[in-house]
Order: structure tokens, then C-alpha cells, then sequence
């Protein structure tokens, strides 16, 4: 009997911790879209800040992040646009809208100068020794040939087909 009550206050208690930990969990909702047009960010990575739990956005910028770790802060990453961090309620849901703003950067002038094509040195070098390497002037050459033949048959009677 003793056992018994043993069993069940833990059974109990095993149960309230785990309600507990579920309990403590913060959940972000919303959408990301580009600040000037308005249009939806589609598969923008979602981080918690200083953390590796994230998400990634939907086709339609929707996202729904879920943690148990203790975060303040909720960033957006995008390639071509800046990271864009707001700050969390712990152990909230709640719902924050992302607007990401293009990143623009100045590049500097990039000049091109011509110069020579590498493969005419390569055939300046095969016609000034052309007369070197003629194979009439050779005592003997060899050589290996490939020859790849391919057959395409549309209509096979059923005669044909059936020989093995």
C-alpha cells in the first residue's frame, strides 16, 4: 500500500514538472515583408538571438517560432537585406511583423583591360611548328579510333521483340 502512494505522488509530480516546462515556452508569430513595396519575404531565417532555435518563414513571409530557452530578442536574416532584430516578451505569445529594408551597398568602379586572348599564343605556336609535326614527314604514327553507332527502332513487330 505504501509503495503504492509512493508510485502515484510521483506519477503526480512527474506530471506537474512537465506542465510546468511546457508552460515556460515562448511563441513568436508574424509576418516578414520588405519595408518600401510591402511585399512578403518568402523563407527569411527566424533566430532567436544568441541561440541556434530559429525557423524559416513560409512562401508568404508567415513564420511561428517556438523556444523553452530564456530569449529577449528575435532577429531576421535575408540575403540582400539588413538583419532586423526587435525585442521578446520570455514566456509570451505574441505576434511581431518584420519590415526588412534593402542592404545597398556602393561598389567601386571596376576596370577592365583588354589584353590578348591566351589561345592565340597556343596557335602561333601550332603553325610555327606545323612542319615539325606533319605526319608525311614521320618514319611511323599510330593512332586509335572510336566509333559510336546508335539505332533507334519505333515500330518492333512482335516476332521481333520476342527473340532474345
Amino acid at each position: 500500500m505504501f509503495s503504492f502512494i509512493k508510485y502515484n505522488s510521483l506519477i503526480v509530480l512527474f506530471i506537474l514538472f512537465a506542465s510546468l516546462v511546457n508552460a515556460q515556452q515562448t511563441i513568436v508569430s508574424g509576418k516578414i515583408v520588405e519595408a518600401i513595396t510591402g511585399t512578403p519575404i518568402p523563407f527569411a531565417n527566424v533566430i532567436f538571438t544568441g541561440t541556434t532555435e530559429g525557423t524559416i518563414a513560409d512562401f508568404d513571409g508567415n513564420f511561428i517560432a517556438k523556444t523553452t530557452l530564456r530569449v529577449d530578442s528575435l532577429e531576421i536574416r535575408y540575403v540582400g537585406y539588413l538583419t532586423v532584430r526587435k525585442s521578446i516578451k520570455y514566456n509570451k505569445a505574441q505576434v511581431i511583423n518584420f519590415q526588412m529594408a534593402e542592404d545597398i551597398l556602393t561598389l567601386r568602379e571596376v576596370i577592365i583591360t583588354p589584353r590578348e586572348n591566351p589561345a592565340w599564343v597556343i596557335m602561333r605556336n601550332i603553325i610555327k611548328n606545323k612542319k615539325i609535326n606533319d605526319k608525311r614527314q614521320l618514319d611511323a604514327y599510330e593512332y586509335e579510333s572510336y566509333t559510336r553507332t546508335e539505332l533507334a527502332i519505333d515500330k518492333i513487330s512482335k516476332k521481333l521483340s520476342n527473340i532474345k
